[in-house]
This record gives C-alpha cells, sequence and structure tokens, in this order.
C-alpha cells in the first residue's frame, strides 16, 4: 500500500488512541474487582433456583394424598412459600427492622451491605442445615407434608430476598 496522506493520519489516529487508553484499563480492572462479588452472588442464586426445582421432584415421588381420593399436585406445594411469606413479612418489619432500627440508630435499621451479608449468611446456613436433614431422611418413606421443614428453607432464601430490597 503506498504512503500518503490519508494513511499518515490514521498512523496517528492509531498510536493516539494507545496512548489514550488508560481509561480502559481503569474499566478492565473494575470488572476483574467484581469477579469475587459475582463469584458470591452465584452461590445465593443456585441455592435460590433449587426452590423451584427439586423440591416439586422431590414431592412427585412421595405420598400427596388427602384422605383417599384426592393427590395434591407437587408444584401446588409452592404455594406454602407464598404463604408462609405473607404471614412472615408484618413480623419482619415490625420486629426486626424496628429492633435493627433501635440498635443501629439509623433509620433504615442495617445498611444495604448488612442485609446482603445477613441474607448470604442465613441462605448458607439453611441449605447446610437441609443438606443434613436431606442425608438424614433419605432412606425414610414419608408423606410429602414432611417436605414443609425444606420449603422452610426455601422460605428463608425468599426472605433474604426481601432483604435485599
Amino acid at each position: 500500500m503506498p504512503w500518503n496522506t490519508q494513511s499518515v493520519y490514521d498512523m496517528y489516529s492509531v498510536l493516539a488512541a494507545v496512548r489514550n487508553n488508560g481509561g480502559l484499563v481503569k474499566e478492565a480492572k473494575a470488572i476483574i474487582r467484581l469477579f469475587p462479588i459475582w463469584v458470591a452472588c452465584l452461590l445465593y442464586a443456585v441455592a435460590y433456583s433449587q426452590s423451584s426445582t427439586f423440591f416439586t421432584k422431590q414431592a412427585a415421588t412421595l405420598d400427596r394424598r388427602i384422605r383417599r381420593h384426592f393427590q395434591v399436585p407437587p408444584a401446588a406445594l409452592h404455594s406454602f412459600i407464598s404463604i408462609t411469606i405473607v404471614v412472615i413479612i408484618p413480623i419482619y418489619e415490625r420486629v426486626l427492622v424496628s429492633v435493627s432500627r433501635r440498635y443501629s440508630g439509623k433509620p433504615s435499621g442495617i445498611t444495604m451491605l448488612q442485609r446482603i451479608g445477613t441474607g448470604m449468611f442465613f441462605s448458607l446456613l439453611s441449605t447446610g442445615i437441609a443438606t443434613l436433614v436431606e442425608n438424614r431422611s433419605c432412606d425414610l418413606e414419608a408423606a410429602t407434608w414432611r417436605l414443609y421443614p425444606s420449603y422452610g428453607r426455601a422460605i428463608r432464601c425468599y426472605l433474604v430476598d426481601l432483604r435485599s430490597i
């Protein structure tokens, strides 16, 4: 390609772009710093998503009869989550938030980061408890209603989500 004025201007624009890429480096560093946060949130998302798949599959294998003739569909057990959340939200607002306001002196109670951290801790704790309970009860033949404590783990995950709002 022959050298002309246009190719010289193109070369200067490339050199100027190489010199002025400090902003790109800062953006790349910021993205790399977000990686541990992303990994921590991924663990929470895995625990959160299990409530809609694992429990339904597990309930399908158990005895779901009420009396003799009525059999509850496995997906209907998710209504326990909604009912419990409707009951727990006023308790959360009236008791937990007011206690945290009193001790912290802040109008919001605790900071958003503290809410997220507390939620992540309880999510991890409830997943561990559910694992221990499930390992213990795998060999038992039981009714579907014994899953309600496991749904309690899912409810705690939803409450974690409420705390982060």
